[in-house]
């Protein structure tokens, strides 16, 4: 049951692979990844909130979890297991959002459990019909302010595949600085990981 909700939450999560060679290679247990790691340090964030009366963004409790529909069974999952929901929403309905985690987290895109010196920062989705207007922004900012002044962390961590150009340019539009690279191959059951820090002060360990 564990094995066919993991298929469930990957279907669900990696929507920009749906029919292309890159998903169909992952799921027969092929994959070739090249990510960036990035860093925000929070020692002089200073958090300004959005001058807008129509997105509302918000920590999400329990009660929030039926605004997602047919995400809502394994947002409940991830909940539970101490991740932490930040969303965006216009009227009753969720615009955006990304995920904190404060603990030890299996890092997807490279099949790796990492524990991050901080926060990470992952699985951030804005609606087609949303992009273009700054809420993955809006969310960015109110994310490391809970992340510094709720959860008292003063670094905050996210990676994102190269490949991936439009997340890239947004994290060095919001100056997060890339820190470091990770190289992931696998081919079934030979598996290689490649980590290079450029910043000493990053400290990612692996669980």
């Amino acid at each position: 049951m564990e094995k066919q909700n993991s298929g469930l939450r990957n279907l669900k999560y990696k929507y920009r692979f749906f029919f292309t060679l890159d998903y169909l290679l992952k799921k027969i247990g092929v994959n070739f990844t090249k990510a960036n790691i990035y860093s925000f340090n929070l020692d002089n964030f200073v958090f300004k909130k959005p001058k807008t009366n129509d997105v509302v963004i918000k920590e999400c409790e329990l009660e929030d979890l039926p605004k997602f529909g047919e995400l809502e069974d394994l947002f409940l999952s991830d909940m539970q297991d101490g991740h932490i929901l930040v969303a965006a929403f216009v009227g009753d309905q969720w615009v955006g959002y990304n995920w904190i985690s404060l603990k030890p987290i299996e890092v997807e895109e490279v099949d790796r459990f990492i524990h991050f010196d901080g926060a990470y920062l992952y699985r951030a989705h804005v609606k087609e019909e949303y992009r273009q207007m700054g809420i993955m922004n809006k969310i960015t900012y109110f994310s490391l302010n809970q992340i510094k002044n709720k959860y008292k962390k003063n670094e905050a961590y996210a990676i994102t595949e190269t490949a991936n150009v439009p997340a890239n340019r947004t994290l060095a539009g919001l100056k997060f600085s890339r820190v470091g690279t990770i190289k992931y191959f696998r081919i079934f059951l030979w598996k290689k990981y490649e980590e290079k820090i450029e910043n000493n002060t990053a400290t990612l360990l692996e669980v």
